[in-house]
């Protein structure tokens, strides 16, 4: 299920876990929510203090990042992008990419979907 994945992919980056109930965590790797809006879609809401970097890495799903406050450098597919508020990147299944967060923290929102007739031949 997706719901697993992006909690190891969270667990990857460093990145606190928490329970619904136990609302968002912080810590010096930065904060998270996230939700399933369905089988197929997920939101989450990621925060990652001045001078994280995420080192590069892949998903199986696409990703389409909103930035709401800070700044970073991201590098999708060997392009370096410099990204703040307001803009938007998108992601495909099996695109490398790494983040490096500026001066300030980063705040962003992530749409994680995932192509689930894909899997049901894993069933």
């Amino acid at each position: 299920m997706l719901n697993k994945e992006v909690i190891q992919r969270f667990r990857n980056l460093g990145i606190p876990e928490f329970t619904p109930r136990d609302g968002p965590t912080g810590g010096d790797r930065g904060s998270s929510t996230f939700g399933l809006v369905s089988r197929d879609v997920l939101i989450s809401h990621l925060s990652f203090p001045a001078h994280t970097a995420v080192a590069e890495h892949t998903h199986d799903q696409l990703v389409v990042c909103c930035v709401r406050g800070g700044a970073a450098v991201q590098r999708i597919g060997g392009e370096e992008y410099h990204i703040a508020a307001g803009n938007m990147t998108i992601i495909f299944p099996g695109q490398r990419h790494s983040l490096t967060v500026l001066d300030e923290s980063l705040d962003i929102t992530e749409i994680i979907i995932s192509d689930s007739q894909a899997h049901e031949t894993d069933k």
